[in-house]
C-alpha cells in the first residue's frame, strides 16, 4: 500500500473539525484538532510552530485553566509584567497571546470564527502575492469610459501548502 502522509484527507491542507459541538456560525477549538494538524504537518517533515486564531477562539482558550498563564518562564514576559500595561501593549502590537503545545498562538480579527490554522512559519515563503504585469486596454464606451485604461491584478499563491493546516468547524 502507498504511504499517505497527510492521513485520510488525501493531501489537502484543509480538515474538518472532529467535534460536532460547533456549527457554521460558532467558534470551537478542539485540542485534538490541533494535535491532528501538528501530526499532518510533521508527516511532511516540517515543524509546526504557530497557531492563528480568531478572537472567539481566544475567548475559548482563556476559559482553559492551562492557558491563563501564557508565557510562564519567558524572560520577555516575566511575572512582574504579566497582566500589566506592558503585557497588554505587547499583545496589542503583535497579536501574540500565548503558547499552546510549544507553539506561539496569535489572535487576529481577520480570522473567521469558524476556522483556525496551524502553520510552520519557518518555511519561507509560505505564501506570496503574485502580480500580473500592467496591461493597457481599450475602454468600452458602453461602461461610460472614454479612451483606454491601465490595470494591474494581484493574487495569492501558496508555495508549500503542506506547511499549514486549516481546521474548519462543521
Amino acid at each position: 500500500t502507498e504511504y499517505n502522509s497527510m492521513g485520510t484527507n488525501n493531501g489537502s491542507h484543509y480538515i474538518s473539525s472532529a467535534s460536532s459541538a460547533g456549527s457554521s456560525s460558532t467558534a470551537e477549538l478542539v485540542l485534538g484538532d490541533i494535535t491532528t494538524a501538528m501530526e499532518l504537518i510533521a508527516a511532511k517533515g516540517l515543524n509546526p510552530d504557530t497557531i492563528l486564531i480568531s478572537p472567539s477562539h481566544y475567548k475559548l482558550l482563556l476559559d482553559l485553566a492551562d492557558f491563563t498563564i501564557p508565557f510562564a518562564g519567558s524572560a520577555a514576559n516575566n511575572q512582574t509584567s504579566k497582566g500589566g500595561l506592558e503585557y497588554v501593549d505587547e499583545v496589542a502590537r503583535t497579536g501574540l497571546v500565548g503558547q499552546l503545545y510549544g507553539m506561539n498562538v496569535f489572535v487576529n480579527a481577520y480570522v473567521p470564527m469558524t476556522k483556525f490554522g496551524v502553520f510552520d512559519m519557518s518555511v519561507k515563503p509560505m505564501a506570496y502575492v503574485e502580480r500580473r504585469g500592467m496591461t493597457v486596454e481599450e475602454a468600452n464606451p458602453g461602461f461610460g469610459i472614454v479612451g483606454s485604461y491601465m490595470s494591474m491584478r494581484y493574487g495569492m499563491k501558496i508555495i508549500r501548502p503542506e506547511a499549514g493546516v486549516i481546521v474548519t468547524s462543521a
